[in-house]
This record gives structure tokens, sequence and C-alpha cells, in this order.
């Protein structure tokens, strides 16, 4: 291991790392993926190689490139190639497509555009009129017809070709990240090289890296916890990572017994997917040490841990604004539930609605600044107004719920916009999602609160039933009066097929309540339902 120390703020620059490690261990295996592997030294010169191909096409210092490729090793060396130039990386989520995807491109206004060739068709069917970048294709350039000037990936890598030297400063943009959108359209945040680099030496410092760690990606490369968590660690680290294109329950395990992976990453709904599988006498039976499972419930940590045979499960709290806001370290105990504290370059606060500071372990909104220089975002892509909104009195405002206890651990309650008050009772929706999923015949649900005239708003579930199972709402409120408090059962059921979720898979809260009360929806109150108060009293949802 060659972990490097960037102390000079002229060397925090992510085109540094490549080349350091390349002169330090060049021979020593860098990315891994099935039965390829590259070593540091070969990795450094295909990436001198796609530089030098794009500037010859015109890319370089500031323009806006979007990637829109599956996870895979070209990828990692696109995307270096691009910062290696002074270019900016945008990842687009594979899954976009349509309106959705010509939105964000009428946005960002890409000046090239890197594609792998299953894309070609569904990135020019949303290309806005009057957008004309460089198509740099992955695979057949002739995929792609039109008014573009097109060029393949391959191309790009001509032998002994290297790249003029940039002269990249710390604070300049290395990427553009738009959020999922799951409060309304989606907002490109500015990141800096500094910024990326405070928030891996953040988040990694918790997570125990030792001598002879392997990381494992298989969370898409333009989520940007594939590079916070995967590759900008084994390039601070000077250690291994094995690449799978996509997550798969099946194959998961093999993957990490094959890359002999130790420090494990996953998002989301799929740990909790492999959790779910039938336990087996061999879990314990694999390589991993460390596992950074995003989001996991406080009360599945010990068992989660002792199941696969881990050291630890480390936790953190984080936005893309904000990467991370706490860390936990997996060498100590934490609270159930807790994020850890808050990272070193980061101060936070929990407020009120009139950003007044309250009491440890009370719920408010979490607020943050930066101790250090470009510790944080540095605002949203062309949107001015959105950015001095989010930075209200200095402080940037998370629009997330938490609480920060006496001992300055941090722990996350709800999203804002999703926290209710009802019957003069405080509610999170994401308490009574986890008690309704807990229901055998209930896969997924979501929570939130809708307009019921001119009293205050009453809660809503939107439940999906299981494979195979029948659902009643009559009987899934007679379960919620028996495992919630009488304030939060919901008044309105509704059974749908799928929730509306970004193609991060984040769910769409906001689509849900514009939709309201439909014609589909059971409610409590006209059937005449009463849930059960501690006292034996009904009360009416």
């Amino acid at each position: 291991m060659n972990r490097l120390i960037l102390d000079d703020v002229a060397q925090r620059r992510l085109d540094t790392l490549l080349p350091a490690q390349a002169v330090a261990q060049g021979d020593a295996t860098w990315l891994i993926s099935g039965d390829d592997r590259l070593s540091f030294a070969a990795g450094h010169d295909l990436v001198e190689r796609y530089a030098a191909g794009f500037h010859s096409q015109g890319v370089g210092r500031g323009d806006v490139v979007a990637v829109l490729m599956d996870s895979c090793i070209d990828y990692v060396l696109v995307v270096l190639a691009l910062i290696r130039v002074g270019a900016v990386h945008m990842p687009v989520n594979t899954a976009f497509r349509g309106a959705f995807l010509g939105r964000l491109l009428e946005h960002a206004e890409p000046r090239c555009v890197v594609v792998d060739e299953p894309y070609v068709e569904q990135l020019l069917s949303a290309t806005p009129d009057g957008l004309k970048p460089l198509l740099v294709v992955r695979g057949d350039e002739a995929a792609a017809e039109g008014p573009f000037t097109v060029t393949a990936v391959s191309t790009l890598a001509a032998p002994g070709n290297c790249a003029p030297s940039v002269d990249t400063r710390h604070d300049d943009v290395a990427a553009i990240t738009y959020t999922s959108g799951t409060t309304g359209r989606s907002k490109g945040v500015i990141q800096t090289h500094h910024y990326w680099l405070t928030a891996t030496e953040a988040m990694s410092s918790g997570r125990d890296i030792r001598e002879g760690d392997v990381f494992y990606s298989c969370t898409p490369m333009f989520h940007a916890g594939a590079w916070l968590l995967n590759i900008y660690p084994s390039l601070l680290y000077g250690l291994p990572l094995g690449i799978d294109s996509w997550f798969s329950v099946t194959d998961f395990w093999s993957s990490v017994r094959r890359y002999g992976a130790t420090q494990l990453f996953t998002l989301g709904a799929m740990h909790m997917w492999l959790w779910g599988q039938p336990p087996g006498a061999d879990d314990a039976a694999n390589p991993a040490r460390i596992w950074t499972a995003v989001p996991l419930a406080g009360d599945l940590v010990e068992p989660f841990t002792e199941r696969f045979g881990l050291e630890g499960v480390f936790s953190a709290y984080g936005q893309t604004e904000i990467m991370p806001a706490a860390i936990a370290d997996v060498r100590r105990r934490w609270k159930p539930g807790s994020a850890g504290i808050a990272q070193p370059h980061l101060e936070l606060q929990v407020v009120d609605d009139l950003d007044r500071v309250v009491a440890p372990g009370e719920v408010g909104e979490l607020v943050c600044r930066p101790k250090t220089p470009d510790s944080m975002f540095s605002g949203y892509f062309k949107m001015p107004d959105e950015t001095l909104r989010a930075f209200r009195n200095l402080w940037y405002h998370t629009g997330d719920l938490a609480r920060i206890d006496a001992d300055g651990e941090l722990f996350f309650v709800d999203r804002k916009a999703d926290y209710l008050r009802r019957r003069g009772e405080n509610i999170s929706s994401l308490e009574v999602e986890e008690a309704i999923r807990d229901h055998p015949d209930v896969a997924d649900v979501a929570v939130y609160g809708v307009p019921a005239g001119e009293s205050e708003d009453e809660i809503k579930a939107s439940v999906v039933t299981a494979d195979g199972a029948v659902l009643d709402p009559p009987a899934l409120a007679a379960y919620c009066s028996e495992n919630l408090p009488y304030f939060a059962v919901p008044r309105y059921i509704e059974l749908i097929e799928a929730l509306p979720r970004t193609p991060t898979g984040r769910v769409q809260k906001f689509l849900l309540r514009d939709a309201g009360v439909t014609d589909q929806t059971w409610d409590a109150v006209a059937a005449g339902f009463t849930a059960a108060t501690r006292h034996g009293r009904g009360r009416r949802p």
C-alpha cells in the first residue's frame, strides 16, 4: 500500500493521484474486471493516450463532457483522461431517456458526450435541437448517425501520444453531478478537485483501510459513491479495485471471493436483498472485512456483522453536496442508528424553522458550513437562485431532519418534506414505512402527507404488494393499528404496482403527493375504521 499524503494545496488535484502511484508502484495491480487486470503504470499510460485523443478533438479546460456508460475499466480511464485535460466530468444515468434525458442535456449543454454503443439511440433521440456535441462512442462509431462529429473511444487511444500539460488548480471544477430530483427538478452539484479529495480522505478515515485490502465496486459509476468509496480511495491508498458492471444478488459473493475483496460498498436496497437471502452455512466464508452499507438500520448492524463474518459495518451520512457530513469509525462502538460525528472539515448544526439552534437531541433541519476552503460543493450549476436559497443565512440547508445528541453523534430522521405533524404529534415517514414494510405481504411502501379539506394533512401510504400475496387495505390498517401509535396510522391506503423512482432508485414522493387521494385510494374515515389507542379506545386515523 502506498498512501499518498497531499499536504501541499497545490498537490490536491485528482490528476496527481495516478501518476504518483505509477511512479511508486507501477507494476502493482490496480483495476480488475473479470479476467482483465491493469497495473498502475499501464493505467497511467492509457489515461495519457485517452487524454491526448480528447485534446486532439478539441476537448479541454472547462468543457463539460457527459459520460453515458456502463461501469467498467474504460469508464474509469475516460474520466481520469477528462480530468487530465482539465475538462469537467458529468456522469449520466444510463436509465435516463426521452424528455428526462433531454432536459438534462439542454441544461448542461455538454461540449462532448462519451457513450456506450447500446445507448447511442436513446441519446440521439433525446438530444435537443441545436445541441450538437462531439460524440465519442465506446463501440462501433457507425451506430451514431446524424449531424454530429463522431469518433470511437478506441480511436482516441493512439499509442505514444501524450496530452500537453494543463495548469490545473485545486479549486478547478472536476465534476458536475446531478442530484436525483426526489423533491423537484435535478440540480447540478459543482464539485472541485479539492472537494473530492477532502471527501475521499474523510470517508476513508473511518474504514480502517489496511495493507492487503481490495475494494469492490458493483454500484453504478454514474453515482458519486462509486468514486468516493472505491475509485478515488484505490488511487489514494494504492490498492486494487475489482469492478463489476452491475450489482447481482446471485453473483455478489462469488465476485467478492474472486477478487479477494475486503472493502465492500452497497447502496440502497442492495445489501437488504442480500440479507433477505436464505442464510447459508458459508455466509461468513468470504474475505470481506469492512462493509459500507448505506443506509443500514441500526438494529441490523450487529447481526449483519456476525452473519457475514465482518470486522465492522461503516456508517456515514451525507449528500452529493456534502460528502460526507458525518462519519463513524469501525474501530469504535456507536449508538444504534448513529451516523457518527461531524467530519473534520464541516461544522454542523440542527435548527428550527427560524434557523435557531435547537437543544441537543431535538429534531430539526441539519445545516452545515465549511471549516476549510473547498470542503463542500461550490453551488448549483447555472442555478444561482437555487444556490442562494440553499445557503440561507450563510449555512447550507440540507432539507434533511436530524438530531445531534450531547455527544455530538448525528442521527438522520427524515427528509424535511416527508416529515409530518399530525394531531399535535411529530411523525417520521421513515418509521411508519419501516413498520408497514415488516408486514409479510408488503414488498415496498411510501408514506407521505396529502391535503384533506381545510384541516391539516393526513397520512397516506402507497403500498406495493409482495409477489403472489393478496393484501386487503382494511387488514393492513388493522396491522398498522397494532404496530403504530394511533396518530401515525395512515388514513389513506392505496395499492399500486410500483413506486415512482428516480433512475438512481430513490422514491419520488412529490409525484405521489401531487396525485393525492385517487379513486383507488381506501379511506379509513369513509370506511368507519378506528385505530386503537393504548387505552383500548379507538380513534379515527
